[in-house]
């Protein structure tokens, strides 16, 4: 006969396969517990039992016979329903298989997955996972069970890319990197090279973004280079070359210090004296040169692409002992 037994420990409900409608919800009888209304039983079942059992009560293990922990791992809240157990049997005390429906009352929460649990499987491992559906804007959920003869335990997705874009495991700038939600996993990181930024080396995938070195060629600000020495200089400096590249590993020189590297407006009527321009937008400043004859140790001579070891060119500082 169809019966309903309630307490505050747990519910079990016996459902006859004829009359299984005329239940509305079935919950035990404590504030805030789970809500449960069977919507659909499937075919070829002459009795169905269903059982609610909280997870986290001490007396779950003995209600259940086992133990499903506080939540199903990592990724994931903790469990935010009860346990519901569904047995179905037809007349030969056989379980027949098919999809069994239900409504199941989760407050709390936008988003809902229920774990199956085999009997027996203690290892989250074996757990599969079925999707249940919010209806509207309430706190009721609707989920068709592909197969039942085990328990079902709801807990929800954590969003982890809603809070500081999903720092630590992103980098909490959204303008630097993207995050990208799993289910029941770490989010997936990205620096945004659109946006002209790159992973910090050493760091994880995503973790922490650095501008590209060359992001800022052609910006409309002056960029500006200084090379000092800080220790004592006795011979002066003697600087053959000064080269700019556009890759990180320095290949493919960029010759003629072209505008796109050189972009500058630093000195929009032309370069005053003692400011070398060695093409159009790019400026090189230095303190003094020696004052020797001929023209191999001017300024220009660091910009004349030498590539033959004579005549040997190169810019000569004014001091000779540069401290």
């Amino acid at each position: 006969l169809p019966r309903v037994i309630s307490s505050a420990e747990r519910v079990e409900a016996t459902l006859d396969p004829d009359r299984w409608d005329f239940h509305d919800e079935l919950f035990r009888a404590a504030p805030g517990a789970t809500r449960v209304q069977v919507t659909e039983i499937g075919t070829g079942a002459t009795r169905v039992v269903v059982s609610l059992v909280d997870p986290l009560a001490p007396e779950a293990a003995a209600q259940l016979g086992r133990v499903v922990g506080v939540g199903p791992g990592p990724g994931w809240s903790g469990w935010l329903t009860d346990v519901v157990r569904v047995e179905r049997f037809n007349a030969d005390g056989a379980m027949p298989t098919g999809p069994f429906s239900i409504r199941i009352y989760a407050p709390g929460t936008d988003r809902l997955t229920l774990f199956r649990i085999p009997p027996g499987a203690l290892d989250p491992a074996a757990w599969t996972t079925v999707a249940a559906v919010r209806e509207g804007s309430t706190s009721y959920f609707s989920a068709t069970l592909p197969s039942v003869n085990a328990d079902f335990v709801g807990a929800a997705d954590v969003l982890e890319c809603a809070v500081n874009n999903g720092a630590p495991v992103c980098d909490a700038d959204p303008a630097r990197a993207t995050c990208t939600e799993q289910e029941g996993a770490a989010p997936v990181c990205a620096c945004r090279g659109d946006a002209g930024y790159a992973d910090h080396p050493g760091s994880a995938p995503g973790s922490t973004c650095v501008r590209k070195s060359h992001t800022y060629a052609g910006h409309p600000r002056a960029q500006y280079l200084r090379v000092h020495h800080q220790d004592r200089l006795m011979f002066g400096w003697r600087v053959a070359e000064i080269r700019m590249f556009g890759t990180e590993d320095c290949s493919g020189g960029v010759t003629a210090y072209s505008g796109a590297v050189c972009a500058s407006e630093l000195y929009p009527d032309g370069a005053p004296a003692g400011v070398y321009e060695p093409s159009a937008g790019c400026f090189v400043k230095v303190r003094g040169t020696y004052p020797a004859a001929g023209s191999n140790v001017l300024p220009p001579m660091m910009f004349d692409e030498q590539s033959a070891p004579e005549p040997f060119t190169a810019w000569w500082s004014e001091c000779l002992n540069c401290s």
